[in-house]
C-alpha cells in the first residue's frame, strides 16, 4: 500500500495538501467534447496537487520566487474538483430525468464500485520498489498487506470513505452524493438538496479552509475529516443536477461566472494564507467556478477542438487512479529530479503521458476496462 510504505530515507513522505480526482461518474458523452478535451487539463491539475513542483523543499535553494510560484500553481489548479463534479452531476441529472432517479444511481454505482474494489486491491497489496528492495517482491506484498489489515480494522469507517490510497476517496464521495440525490429526486423534493448542499458546504469550510481562522477544530476534535464523504462532493454535485435542468447561458456569461470565481477563490485562499490558514481543497469561490466552466462546455462544445484532447480527455480516470503509484515510484527511484526547475514542472507531463499509455494499453484486455 503505497501511501504506507516509507521512503527510501526511511521517513514517511508528507501526504500532499490536495486530494483530487477525476470524472469518472459519468461515461464519455460525445455531444460535449469539450467536456471531454478540459478533463486533459484538469487530469494535469490533479497531478500538479500531488507532486507538487517547486514546493519547498524540492529545490536545493528555495527563493521566494520559487515558492510563489509554487502558490499559485497549487491555487490554480484548484479547479479540477470542483469541475469533475459539476461535470457528475449534470449527468447524473441527465440519466435521472431520462429514465428514474434509482435507476440513474445503480448504473453509477455499477461503475464505480468495480473501480474501488479493484484499485483498494491494487494499492493495498502491490508493494513499492522500497518495500521491494527492502522485504523483497513477496515479504512487500506481505508487509502492505499487513497494513492494509491494521489500517482497516483501526479505522473501518475512514476506509469506506477514503480508501486505501489517498485518491480513491472520490469514488465513494460520488456515490454517496448520487444516493442523496436519487433520494429526494424520487420523493420530489428537489429543494430540500439546495438546503441539504448549503448546510454540507458551510459544514465542510468550517473544517477546511476556514478552520484555523474560525479556532475550529472538528477534523481532530470530533475524527470528521470534511474533505471525504459527503461534504465537499455532494453540494456542487447538486449544481450538475440543477444545470441538467435549466437552460444554457451565453458565453459571455459562462466566461465571466469562470473567470469571477477563479479570482474570487485566488483572493480567498490570498487572504486565508495571510491568516495563518493552509491551502485548503475548496473555497467559496469552488460554486461559481465550476459553474462557469460547465456553461463554458455546454455552450462552445467544440472550443478545446474536437479530436485528440476529446480523445485524451476518455483516458483521464485511468489517468488519475494510476498517478500516483507512478509518482511514488519516481520518487523512490530518485526520478524526481529536486534540483532541476525545469524537470519539476515537466514531471505532470510526464506522468500523464506514461498513466494514458498505460490505460490505453490496459484497455485492449476486457477485464480491465470496467475499472479503467
Amino acid at each position: 500500500m503505497h501511501y504506507l510504505a516509507p521512503a527510501p530515507s526511511d521517513r514517511v513522505l508528507p501526504a500532499p495538501t490536495n486530494f483530487t480526482a477525476p470524472a469518472i461518474t459519468a461515461p464519455a458523452v460525445r455531444a460535449y467534447p469539450s467536456i471531454d478535451a478540459l478533463r486533459v487539463f484538469a487530469a494535469l491539475a490533479v497531478i500538479c496537487l500531488h507532486s507538487e513542483p517547486l514546493a519547498p523543499g524540492h529545490l536545493e535553494d528555495d527563493t521566494s520566487l520559487t515558492e510563489t510560484v509554487y502558490w499559485i500553481i497549487q491555487a490554480l489548479c484548484l479547479f479540477a474538483v470542483p469541475y469533475f463534479f459539476i461535470v457528475s452531476g449534470y449527468f447524473f441529472g441527465k440519466d435521472a430525468e431520462k429514465h428514474s432517479p434509482f435507476l440513474a444511481f445503480k448504473r453509477l454505482s455499477r461503475r464505480l464500485m468495480p473501480m474501488f474494489l479493484f484499485w483498494n486491491l491494487f494499492y493495498a497489496l502491490l508493494p513499492t520498489p522500497y518495500a521491494i528492495h527492502r522485504y523483497g517482491f513477496l515479504g512487500g506484498i506481505r508487509n502492505c498487506a499487513a497494513l492494509f489489515v491494521d489500517y482497516l480494522l483501526t479505522n473501518p469507517l475512514h476506509f469506506l470513505l477514503n480508501g486505501s490510497s489517498m485518491q480513491l476517496w472520490f469514488l465513494p464521495a460520488s456515490v454517496i452524493a448520487a444516493a442523496l440525490a436519487a433520494v429526494l429526486l424520487k420523493l420530489k423534493r428537489p429543494w430540500l438538496m439546495f438546503f441539504l448542499a448549503l448546510g454540507l458546504f458551510t459544514f465542510g469550510l468550517m473544517g477546511q479552509a476556514y478552520r484555523e481562522v474560525l479556532d475550529l477544530a472538528m477534523s481532530s476534535s470530533f475524527g470528521i475529516n470534511t474533505r471525504i464523504g459527503p461534504f465537499y462532493g455532494t453540494p456542487i454535485f447538486f449544481l450538475g443536477i440543477w444545470c441538467s435542468r435549466r437552460g444554457v447561458p451565453t458565453k459571455h456569461t459562462a466566461l465571466l461566472c469562470a473567470l469571477g470565481g477563479m479570482l474570487l477563490l485566488l483572493v480567498e485562499a490570498n487572504v486565508l494564507d495571510r491568516l495563518g490558514a493552509l491551502l485548503c481543497h475548496y473555497y467559496i469561490g469552488s460554486v461559481p467556478l465550476a459553474l462557469g466552466l460547465l456553461w463554458l462546455c455546454l455552450g462552445s462544445p467544440g472550443i478545446f477542438g474536437k479530436e485528440l484532447l476529446p480523445r485524451l480527455g476518455r483516458l483521464t480516470p485511468g489517468v488519475y487512479l494510476m498517478h500516483t503509484y507512478l509518482l511514488t515510484m519516481f520518487e523512490q527511484l530518485s526520478l524526481v529530479f529536486f534540483e532541476s526547475i525545469l524537470l519539476q514542472l515537466l514531471l505532470p507531463f510526464i506522468l500523464f503521458a506514461i498513466s494514458a499509455a498505460l490505460t490505453l494499453l490496459l484497455r485492449q484486455v476486457p477485464p480491465f476496462r470496467q475499472v479503467l
